[in-house]
């Protein structure tokens, strides 16, 4: 191989690299950024009981405490859980029985007078009406008792589990619920990031990536993250024709996310490892 082979090949191979590192400094300079919103990290407050909501003592947009009365839910007693559990007293059958042994001691009243009967089946009829009318008795008193159970009702308080702003209730005075279901939403001081994009960089992402996010009022800062969640389903904007996926994002812990104002002009890029640009 002579000399101006070699030189130009060595021109070709420097040049090609030249070309490779450009390109990727020019995309280390060419971060993509895709919009996204800033808002409250949102806190579901559940019931663990079935029953009715019986007062809710919040308001939207009211600020609690932890610790704080925030409803009362009427469930069911113990007792009643039990109750229902249990046969309920037949009364109808104990009155089917008790007609039938007045009738049958109507006619044998009316036989022992005609003297058709004998003073022992007499009394051994007049013994059954008492019987069965005792019976009657305590059926009916059974039946109070259980009814008494049944309606008995016990009053659970719900006291909020955090600081947050109650942003809605779900449920009104009244709303019978059953265990797991939503009593209210609380917006907590904590704060979220949701981006915005095309389902071919959505297929891309995943939980645990990192973030950088650039926030209004911050020019010259950014911000580090991590992806929680990427949406399946698309959803629209005003300002995109096509359809785009929401990707959920949290601030590093070590950034107090408090500070910052639910926003629409937040913009993020999303990074690979070694920190590297897409």
């Amino acid at each position: 191989m002579n000399k101006k082979k070699f030189l130009a090949g060595l021109f070709v191979l420097i040049l090609a690299l030249f070309i490779v590192f450009a390109g990727l400094l020019h995309n280390r300079n060419n971060k993509k950024y895709y919009s996204a919103v800033i808002y409250p990290e949102l806190y579901r407050v559940q019931t663990t009981v079935d029953g009715t909501m019986k007062k809710i003592y919040v308001k939207p947009q009211q600020k609690i405490n932890k610790g704080q009365l925030i409803a009362e839910i009427e469930v069911l007693s113990k007792n009643k859980t039990a109750a229902a559990k249990t046969e309920k007293p037949d009364v109808a059958g104990a009155l089917i029985r008790l007609k039938k042994a007045e009738e049958k001691y109507e006619n044998a009243a009316s036989m022992y007078k005609d003297g058709i009967i004998t003073p022992e089946k007499y009394d051994e009829i007049l013994a059954g009406l008492k019987t069965a009318q005792e019976n009657y008795k305590t059926v009916k008193k059974q039946e109070a008792a259980y009814t008494a159970e049944m309606n008995k009702t016990e009053i659970r308080k719900i006291y909020a589990p955090t600081n947050g702003v109650v942003e809605s209730n779900i449920l009104t005075q009244g709303s019978s619920l059953k265990t797991g279901d939503d009593i209210l939403h609380l917006n907590l001081d904590t704060k979220k990031v949701t981006a915005y994009v095309d389902k071919k960089t959505s297929l891309k992402l995943e939980p645990g990536q990192n973030v950088i996010i650039k926030v209004p009022g911050h020019k010259n800062k950014s911000f580090n993250g991590t992806i929680d969640y990427i949406s399946s389903y698309s959803t629209t904007q005003e300002n995109s024709k096509q359809p785009v996926y929401a990707v959920y994002i949290s601030f590093d812990s070590n950034i107090n996310s408090s500070v910052f104002t639910p926003t629409k002009d937040v913009s993020v890029c999303f990074l690979k490892a070694h920190r590297s640009i897409f």
